[in-house]
């Protein structure tokens, strides 16, 4: 199927520039809100919630990191159980250009139900920091096991109160 999926809304506290490094810690909290078409395979039906952190660095030479994080599913009236569970994720990214990023990312997850197999990504995106204060990443990717979505493209904004640091 085809369509919009759930809309994934995410706090995030940055720590920068770490004992006066290219090193940053980030973390947050998100919140996947059902507003994809269950029927169609498009959503879950249900809020899901995360907790990830971040290590990282990032320079003007570019920058890359890891994550880790545990998800709280949410369950449905009707189908299977859901199992909470751990997920992870490695990317880098280079600068092209004084506002544009390119990067490429690798995600995996435990699955949600027991017995499936555990979903796993691989994609790239574009970043353009547009002002001073928001930035707005374009994304494509593409599953790595039999649980994954075979392709999938989004759109991130990130809108900070004190402005874009890089």
């Amino acid at each position: 199927e085809r369509g919009l999926g759930d809309t994934t809304i995410s706090v995030e506290r940055s720590f920068r520039r770490i004992a006066d490094t290219a090193a940053y810690v980030e973390v947050s909290a998100r919140a996947r809100l059902p507003s994809g078409d269950e029927e169609r395979g498009l959503g879950v039906g249900t809020v899901d919630y995360g907790l990830v952190t971040e290590f990282g660095v990032s320079s003007d030479a570019g920058g890359a990191y890891v994550t880790a994080g545990y998800r709280f599913l949410g369950q449905r009236d009707d189908g299977p159980d859901r199992q909470d569970g751990m997920q992870a994720g490695v990317g880098a990214w280079l600068p092209a250009g004084n506002r544009v990023r390119v990067g490429a990312f690798g995600n995996w997850r435990e699955a949600s139900v027991d017995g499936n197999d555990d979903p796993a990504t691989a994609g790239a995106y574009v970043s353009v920091r547009m002002t001073e204060r928001l930035r707005v990443t374009f994304t494509g990717s593409g599953g790595l096991s039999d649980a994954s979505p075979d392709y999938m493209a989004g759109i991130r904004f990130n809108w900070l109160p004190g402005g874009l640091n890089n």
